[in-house]
């Protein structure tokens, strides 16, 4: 009596990347035996949580997960060698990693926000830094950049550059992108005027209340239009967005502790930006 129990061979499985990240967010997997008449079969969990899923195939494609950001593995799993000749075995554990972390996007002025007679414009630089955590695999050796400007209208936009020099009030928004996985993230800078120049919103005296404010905040202004209004926190991030009208309440109540802004705009023109507090 003969007897077959040679295990099939893995000669190689070809993985182009084992780390994923914003600029290269997916792979396909693809081992290679010389073992004829082979079964391929993986056992796996997506970013090594929740319930095993099973596939019958000789390639599988991983991609990130943007829902999970901090979670550093992508795939985590076992492929399976079956030689239907005799159903004899092996296994092998692969894990394919995923770098989403979004750099810190910051901005920085060396004068106030406000820019005066004697400094009709300021020096915007960015200060960003990258949010991959120094416990990790991944690298952090390379630059975080400034990767897009978006000035008010109709000042242009700027790409690529470390700093953008405001001449105008209103919204400045930076997009940071971190060369270290090509993950980006923006933050605003709001530039404040003394020049004497009037917003359109300014003769309307709007006026926001209660501040400190606890559940809303009211918006009073003399005008029968529709505004959009955006509010951010003092980082920069956005917390609320939505329309208004005149004398309208807007709900404030899941919005941590501390200082906001909000900003007022019709149209893509930005008119005017209030600053309130959250108690």
């Amino acid at each position: 009596m003969l007897q077959n129990t040679i295990v099939p061979v893995l000669d190689s499985v070809n993985i182009p990347r084992n780390v994923l990240d914003c600029d290269y967010p997916t792979v396909i997997l693809k081992p290679y035996s010389q073992t004829p008449n082979i079964t391929y079969k993986w056992a796996y969990q997506v970013n090594g949580l929740g319930s095993i899923q099973n596939l019958t195939s000789n390639t599988i494609a991983v991609g990130t997960n943007s829902l999970a950001v901090t979670n550093s593995i992508a795939l985590s799993g076992t492929l399976t060698l079956i030689d239907n000749s005799n159903l004899c075995e092996m296994n092998s554990t692969l894990q394919i990693y995923q770098n989403l972390f979004p750099p810190l996007a910051r901005i920085f002025s060396s004068g106030s926000t406000i820019r005066a007679c004697l400094t009709p414009s300021m020096v915007l630089n960015t200060v960003s830094s990258t949010g991959i955590p120094t416990n990790t695999i991944f690298t952090t050796s390379l630059p975080v950049i400034g990767y897009l400007w978006k000035a008010p209208a109709p000042w242009p936009n700027q790409s690529l550059l470390s700093f953008y020099n405001a001449k105008a009030p209103g919204v400045y928004t930076l997009t940071a992108k971190d060369l270290n996985n090509g993950c980006k993230a923006d933050t605003i800078f709001i530039v404040d005027d003394c020049l004497g120049i009037k917003s359109i919103l300014d003769s309307r005296k709007i006026q926001i209340y209660p501040s400190p404010s606890h559940e809303f905040l009211i918006f009073e202004f003399e005008s029968s239009e529709v505004m959009a209004y955006t509010i951010f926190d003092s980082f920069g991030k956005k917390m609320l967005e939505g329309t208004l009208s005149a004398n309208q309440k807007v709900g404030v109540s899941a919005l941590p502790k501390g200082f906001y802004f909000v900003m007022l705009n019709h149209h893509d023109l930005v008119f005017q930006s209030i600053r309130f507090i959250k108690d």
